[in-house]
């Protein structure tokens, strides 16, 4: 399972794929400009981190307890595997879309929710999620470690309820830790993410820790 995952320091080598044929290439940014991304990512993962700790103390996490239209559960092997739940039908929110609503991008959370409930971070290789998390100062591996699985409830299940909920405080009290640890390795691998778009100026620096109307 995912959640069992430990968020190790991280040993990413990052290759520069060579230009492509027959193309000017990319004036590469300079070391002042590199810094000031990595120093605006910096202060958006603190930001992050600090809303991870409200999100765990809140104690609000969604249920994954899917249903069919007459009400009853669903009866399908493959219902009772653990998966995420981005947005629960109560509207509770993930972590993950937590941190999203937090920073501004509550509609691209909610379009999420809508179209792919049960999205998998490590899946995602572009749309708001994705661009989200290159902004959000967290690597994509990071991400997906904040993420959990969730398992099956039924709603009369009250102990089973109580359960996941100090699994989940646990879950996120351990990530805590984890990502302050990891902090400056992480922020050099997401610098190095982003640094042909740096090139390019497909990103900007107010975009870092910035809501989706900002980036327009």
């Amino acid at each position: 399972m995912r959640e069992s995952a430990q968020l190790e320091p991280l040993r990413i080598h990052v290759c520069k794929a060579p230009p492509a044929p027959k193309e000017k290439a990319r004036e590469a940014p300079s070391h002042a400009i590199l810094h000031d991304f990595r120093e605006a990512l910096k202060a958006s993962r603190r930001t992050n981190l600090e809303r991870i700790e409200e999100y765990r103390r809140r104690g609000a996490f969604p249920e994954y307890n899917p249903r069919d239209p007459t009400g009853l559960p669903r009866v399908a092997h493959r219902l009772f595997t653990p998966r995420p739940v981005f947005i629960d039908e109560r509207g509770t929110s993930c972590a993950v879309a937590y941190l999203m609503q937090r920073s501004g991008w509550v509609e691209e959370a909610a379009e999420i929710a809508r179209s792919n409930v049960n999205v998998k971070v490590e899946d995602v290789d572009r749309g708001p999620l994705f661009e989200w998390v290159l902004r959000s100062g967290f690597t994509h591996d990071e991400v997906a470690v904040i993420q959990p699985e969730y398992d099956m409830l039924r709603y009369e299940a009250k102990l089973a309820r109580l359960r996941e909920r100090q699994r989940l405080v646990h879950h996120f009290a351990q990530v805590e830790r984890q990502l302050a640890t990891n902090t400056e390795i992480a922020l050099d691998v997401a610098v190095a993410r982003i640094r042909a778009r740096i090139a390019d100026a497909s990103i900007r620096l107010d975009e870092i820790g910035a809501g989706p109307i900002d980036q327009r």
